[in-house]
């Protein structure tokens, strides 16, 4: 019992002498956080290309993997992606649409923190804004699972709807980059 009483202090005389030297001569260890950047921050020298489908154009980022699947397109890169969706333009209003079953939708998707939808003018016209945060797929390796901020645009066309979906995790600041993808699209 005395030898695991000695133990414990010394290891407690260690750590106090430790934090006392680092704070006399200012030396500090950063944490991890500190230490490095959001891994899913989209840098200021990104390079931006442009998509020209069939009934619209829109930016992406160079380098993002591309994934086609059905009328969907969606470019991403670790957890964050950019989705453009092309769907029958529903019945009725846009915003009955957005307030009715997309939120449903996205409330059985598990997103959380969904906001009040809000009509939008951008340069591809005019339409409807939805922010929430939703849990990413599994990672296929670890399965790890994060929360993603995503921005979802409702826009008309001439014929359809395109749904302009931007998501990166909890954290990461790609404002800047969405906001220049989303005033990107317009229709051909």
């Amino acid at each position: 019992m005395l030898r695991t009483l000695r133990r414990q202090v010394t290891r407690t005389t260690i750590v106090l002498l430790v934090a006392v030297y680092a704070v006399i001569t200012g030396v500090t260890h950063p944490s991890p956080a500190a230490a490095a950047p959001a891994h899913g921050d989209i840098p200021d020298s990104a390079t931006y290309l442009t998509l020209t489908a069939p009934h619209y154009k829109v930016q992406y980022i160079e380098g993002w993997g591309r994934q086609t699947a059905g009328s969907a397109i969606t470019f991403s890169d670790k957890d964050s992606f950019e989705r453009v969706m092309l769907q029958a333009t529903p019945r009725g209003s846009l915003a009955a649409f957005v307030r009715g079953p997309e939120m449903t939708g996205l409330r059985r998707a598990h997103a959380t923190k969904i906001s009040s939808p809000r009509a939008v003018s951008l340069p591809g016209g005019r339409g409807w804004y939805l922010q929430y945060t939703i849990p990413s797929a599994a990672d296929p390796v670890t399965g790890k699972v994060v929360s993603l901020l995503t921005d979802r645009y409702y826009l008309t066309g001439p014929h359809q709807l395109a749904v302009l979906t931007l998501a990166s995790p909890v954290g990461d600041d790609n404002v800047d980059a969405y906001r220049r993808i989303a005033h990107s699209f317009g229709w051909r």
